[in-house]
């Protein structure tokens, strides 16, 4: 297989790397981030939002105290690495270039070190076979004290669109086979766009729907699909039970509102002495998305659609 690179200014995200396999392509961010801002088939879109608009952004008061004044966390799309549990030390500005490596087909993209929070990141992207993509995002700590944290995996996902996740059916015993966390933020649990069925969870992204709304849960299916109407994007991740996960013990979270669907999945979480790293594991596939996207919340062809792209 052979895969190319190709340093590029591309819109306006400043220089960045293409990275093409003979079927597929990744833009990644070199002048800030890293940020893969875009995964497609060559024949095929971006299954990425980009915020091309810089719509969306974090600067307040506490990032004024965390970081200096003016701080600003730009959304800007695609997909990143961060830590978990969140806090407004999570939203570091990483607006500064990284540097990248290469060794054989794997590419390492390295942000600097966050001189505020004490960790660097890095992710480590690599062709499995011609289209797919695995996807390591690691944190290292860089302080001299022991980091509790969790590499947090974030797919900004362009819409309309229609998420499947295959809920828990192993045998728990006495303890919880489903559970899931709301915030308090924006819509409710009840928010028509989401769907909680016997076998499925669902949830619509709506272009223009200005209310943001999210959830975690647990998924031990080991993969979720998201559907938009040409693209059918697979993530494959792992959960360990018997360890702790954030947000109350959720391996898998997802956010949406009016610009992207958030697809995220989370390590455990994991105390680091000085210099050690935590890591999380992805495997993304893209198909041509063949079928419609039903306009009601039917399991039985939620079903059908996770059995056949999903596979």
């Amino acid at each position: 297989m052979k895969i190319k690179q190709e340093e590029i200014n591309y819109k306006n995200y400043g220089k960045c790397l293409k990275i093409t396999s003979e079927s597929a392509e990744l833009i990644v961010t070199l002048d800030l981030g890293p940020r893969v801002i875009s995964y497609r088939l060559l024949e095929g879109e971006n299954i990425f939002s980009q915020d091309i608009e810089r719509e969306q952004f974090l600067n307040t008061s506490e990032m004024d105290k965390i970081f200096y004044k003016g701080a600003t966390w730009w959304g800007l799309g695609g997909h990143r690495l961060w830590r978990s549990p969140e806090s407004y030390s999570t939203y570091y500005p990483d607006e500064n270039p990284c540097e990248y490596k290469r060794t054989d087909d794997t590419f390492v993209f390295i942000q600097e070190k966050q001189i505020y929070n004490d960790i660097q990141l890095s992710i480590e992207l690599s062709f499995v076979n011609e289209k797919d993509v695995k996807f390591v995002g690691t944190i290292t700590n860089k302080s001299s004290i022991n980091k509790t944290l969790s590499s947090w995996s974030l797919s900004m996902c362009k819409g309309p669109g229609l998420e499947i996740v295959k809920l828990p059916n192993d045998e728990s015993g006495f303890n919880p086979q489903r559970y899931y966390s709301f915030w308090s933020f924006g819509a409710k649990n009840n928010d028509p766009r989401a769907y909680y069925g016997a076998e499925y969870f669902a949830l619509r992204m709506e272009p223009g729907n200005q209310s943001p709304f999210k959830v975690g849960m647990r998924v031990n299916e080991g993969k979720i699909l998201y559907l938009t109407e040409d693209i059918a994007y697979t993530k494959y991740f792992d959960r360990i039970e018997g360890l702790n996960y954030p947000d109350n013990n959720v391996n898998y979270e997802t956010y949406t509102k009016d610009l992207f669907m958030e697809l995220e999945t989370l390590s455990p979480l994991t105390e680091i002495l000085p210099n050690q790293s935590v890591s999380q594991t992805e495997i993304w596939s893209l198909q041509k998305f063949e079928d419609v996207i039903p306009s009601v919340n039917d399991e039985k062809e939620f079903d059908r659609l996770f059995k056949k792209y999903a596979k």
